[in-house]
Order: structure tokens, then C-alpha cells, then sequence
């Protein structure tokens, strides 16, 4: 389905009933989708161009603590554990952790008398008072940064369509090209999808019809160098206190792939695939009793073509001292080519008026054969 454009389509049919599912055998166990393409129409030739635009946005869900609560209330907590009069009470330091301790160099977070704690306020750092030690903090406040590098919070779709058709007595023929993009709402992550069909069909005789047709289509969809949950949870709820970008504005790459900046783990991490597939049909009509008795036979071909391409380039942690040159590679190419031929004798009349009969004699003939 995702590889058909929508604007091509004509119809769909859900067949469930045994005998219009019988011709498709065992694969039809499920029942079947019907989706039939658009035709060439008898009169003048006709030209229709359509496009379609949109915007997504972000549902922005729930927030995370700025760099002035977190720290607070994290040094507070360790104050009343340290300070419990229910017997649990501990010795605990908050001044080793990540991200509200004030012994971690990676973290804007420090004692405002301190050398480092000196340099924040004259870069504009925020003070409050510690409910730890009751001695003055300094930090600076990155909440929300991380957010900007992760999401499109208006991610743009796009539809092009153009159909020509047209046919006389003797024939009818169809033409569409489509194109279509959408922007993820996670930034880097666009589909895209480009496709070409092109059929026709021709009374030879006037008790012969020939048909053909032939569909081409392209697209290539995102890929993520992450699972969902580590995006959403891991890299949008990082501590508000540590800047994601360096000093010249470049994003960083914090702790690890998903401790970090998205941009920057998302360029290290070059993914591209592409999916081509093919379609070529033809077939024909036979009146043998015109409006009566019809034999109909059709034959196509579908190949299908995946490629998934893979390279990791050098990345170093922030609290890494060399970086990572380990280039690792990968790349896989899925085939398989279908084939499919198939033919119907249908018998209809009608007698005295009132009584109708309806018979439709068919096989299909179908094989598939794959290449990983």
C-alpha cells in the first residue's frame, strides 16, 4: 500500500465470501483487498494536475524541570535523606552526580564562589540558594535546547500529481506521475516517494481486446540510528544543566548515542536505503459470446528491489579523550521478482426475463521467488 499513490487509485473491493476468493487459492484464506488502478475513459484526452500541502506539528506532551528546579530539588531530596528523622537517614553527597553535583566539570552547575562558579555569572549565569549546603549556586539554563535539535515543530508534506487519458472506440490509454515528501516531525527523518504508471488497451477485433500496463516506483523512508523510546525518553530528558552544542554552536555528542545530542549522533550514523519496484501486466478480452460469454486472461511481472546502506563515521564522547575510528560498514540488497498469470471464462444471461445465470470458470498460476 505504501507504495501506491493514491491519486492512481479507482476503486477498492474487500472480497470475503469463499467464492470471490476461490480464483487467489490459499492466499486468499484472509480474504482479499481488491485496489484497482485507473483506466483511459472514451472522449477527449484530458489533462488533470492536483497538489497537496500540509504542516505537522509536535504534540508537546509533558515538560521537563529548567535548570534552576532540577538541581533544587535533587539537593534537596539528598537533604532530607541525610536529615531523616524516620531511621533512613544517610550520608549522602550530591556533589558528585550528574547534572546538579557541583564536582562534575561537564555540567554548568557549581558553587558561586568558586573559580568556575566566577566564570558562569560573568557568562550569564542564574544563582539560587542551595538547600543543601544553603551556600550559593551558580548555572546556566539549557532546558528546552535539546528539544530544538530533535523535532520539525511544522513539518512540511507536499502531494504532486499530473493524469492524462483519453481513448476513442477502438482504444483508451492512462498516463500518471506522481511525487510526494513529508518531513518527519523528528527532524532528518523525510519519505519520499516518486512514482510512474502507464496503461492502455485496444479492440483489434471487434471480438478482441488487447491490454498492458506498466507501473514504476521509488521511495525512500527514514531510518533511526536509535530506538523510539531512547529518542523520546533518553535524548529529549537530558539534564538542563549540560549545553547539547560546543562554543562555535555545533552540536555535541554528550555521553553516549543516546546521552547526547540527536544531530549529532543522527550524522554520525549514515543510513540511506531505497525501494524500486516494477510492474509490468498485459492481457486480453475474447467475446466469445459477445455480452455473454467472455474469456479475459492476464500475465504480470513484479520485481521488487530493497537497498540498505550503512557507515559509521569517527565520533568522540564528550568525556571521551580520543575519539572513536572504528568505521563500521554494512550494506544489503533484498530482491524477488513475482510472477503471476491467470484466466477467467464468465458466463452470464439472463432468461425469460427473470432468471439470471452467473458462471465463472478461473485458475491463477503463481510464483515467487526471493534473493536476500
Amino acid at each position: 500500500m505504501a507504495d501506491l499513490n493514491s491519486n492512481d487509485i479507482e476503486s477498492i473491493q474487500v472480497l470475503k465470501d469463499a467464492a470471490s476468493t476461490s480464483i487467489y487459492g490459499a492466499r486468499a484464506n484472509g480474504g482479499v483487498i481488491l485496489i484497482e488502478t485507473k483506466q483511459g475513459k472514451k472522449g477527449h484526452t484530458e489533462v488533470n494536475y492536483s497538489f497537496k500541502s500540509g504542516f505537522s506539528y509536535m504534540n508537546k506532551g509533558y515538560g521537563y524541570m529548567n535548570a534552576g528546579d532540577y538541581p533544587y530539588y535533587n539537593r534537596m531530596g539528598a537533604f532530607r535523606y541525610n536529615n531523616s528523622i524516620s531511621g533512613y537517614g544517610g550520608s549522602f553527597n550530591p556533589d558528585g552526580q550528574q547534572g546538579y553535583g557541583t564536582n562534575n566539570s561537564y555540567y554548568d552547575v557549581t558553587y558561586a564562589d568558586t573559580e568556575r562558579g566566577e566564570a558562569l555569572i560573568a557568562a550569564g549565569a542564574q544563582t539560587m540558594t542551595d538547600p543543601f549546603t544553603g551556600k550559593t549556586l551558580a548555572y546556566m539554563d539549557y532546558a528546552g535546547i535539546a528539544d530544538t535539535y530533535v523535532f520539525n515543530d511544522a513539518a512540511f508534506s507536499q502531494d504532486h500529481h499530473i493524469n492524462l487519458d483519453g481513448g476513442n472506440d477502438k482504444g483508451t490509454f492512462n498516463v500518471g506521475l506522481g511525487y510526494y515528501s513529508e518531513d518527519g516531525t523528528i527532524q532528518l527523518t523525510n519519505y519520499k516517494r516518486f512514482n510512474a504508471k502507464m496503461n492502455g488497451s485496444y479492440r483489434v477485433l471487434p471480438f478482441l481486446t488487447v491490454k498492458g500496463s506498466t507501473e514504476y516506483t521509488w521511495s525512500t523512508a527514514p531510518n533511526l540510528y536509535l530506538y523510539e523510546y531512547s529518542l523520546f525518553y533518553r535524548t529529549r530528558s537530558q539534564r538542563p544543566t549540560w549545553n547539547p552544542v560546543d562554543e562555535e554552536g555545533n552540536p555535541k555528542a554528550g555521553f553516549g548515542s543516546s546521552d547526547g545530542n540527536y544531530q549529532y549522533w543522527a550524522n554520525v550514523y549514515d543510513m540511506r536505503n531505497s525501494t524500486r519496484r516494477q510492474v509490468y501486466s498485459g492481457g486480453f478480452d475474447l467475446d466469445i459470446l459477445p455480452g455473454i460469454l467472455v474469456l479475459t486472461g492476464n500475465a504480470s511481472l513484479l520485481n521488487y528491489d530493497y537497498q540498505y546502506e550503512y557507515f559509521t563515521r569517527t565520533w568522540q564522547q564528550t568525556n571521551s579523550a580520543s575519539p572513536n575510528t572504528t568505521r563500521d560498514a554494512q550494506a544489503l540488497v533484498s530482491r524477488y521478482v513475482q510472477e503471476q498469470f491467470n484466466a477467467q471464462l464468465h458466463y452470464t444471461d439472463t432468461f425469460k426475463e427473470k432468471h439470471n445465470v452467473d458462471f465463472m470458470l478461473g485458475g491463477e498460476y503463481y510464483h515467487y521467488r526471493g534473493v536476500l
